[in-house]
């Protein structure tokens, strides 16, 4: 008599992401993008294969495979190692900023800030403004990306208002 074992299906992989895009010079972290489970065991045996240089931009094709100790399964996909040579971009969304007297300062409303890598850049504004002084006022933004690429706008900011308002001179 011959007892059959049946192990059920085998592991499964799942890419968690479209497309992985690394900087230049980043750490290699490829687990991070991939779920791997079996539905019938628990030991799962995974492996990812590449020659990724992360010093040398271009696109790097790798594989992934998963063995629960009868079935084995892999997955291809590629890894572009970028590099970050552009500048954020800055724009204003208005003419000019006029601001009333003794009103919220708020110059990031004015402004998007974009760039072709980075998802989130924080804008530096540089200024005087004093919103209880009528006047005018020369300001400038700056936006610098995750690669220490920057660039920057000046401006002008008007505040205007009651006569009987201070007036800068």
């Amino acid at each position: 008599e011959v007892e059959v074992y049946s192990v059920g299906s085998p592991p499964i992989i799942e890419m968690l992401v479209e497309e992985i895009r690394l900087k230049k010079n980043s750490k290699i972290e490829l687990e991070k993008y991939f779920k791997v489970y079996d539905n019938d065991l628990d030991k799962i045996e995974v492996k990812i294969f590449h020659t990724i240089d992360a010093k040398t931009p271009g696109v790097y094709g790798c594989e992934i495979s998963a063995s629960d100790g009868f079935d084995k399964v892999s997955l291809k996909f590629d890894v572009e190692i970028y590099d970050d040579n552009v500048a954020p971009t800055i724009t204003m969304l208005v003419d000019s900023i006029k601001l009333e007297y003794g009103s919220k300062l708020d110059l990031a409303k004015y402004f998007i800030i974009s760039d072709d890598y980075d998802d989130k850049i924080v804008p530096i504004f540089s200024h005087t403004i004093d919103v209880n002084k009528i006047g005018k006022y020369l300001c400038k933004v700056i936006a610098i990306d995750e690669s220490k690429k920057s660039t920057e706008l000046s401006f002008e900011v008007e505040v205007y208002g009651d006569i009987k308002a201070p007036v800068i001179t």
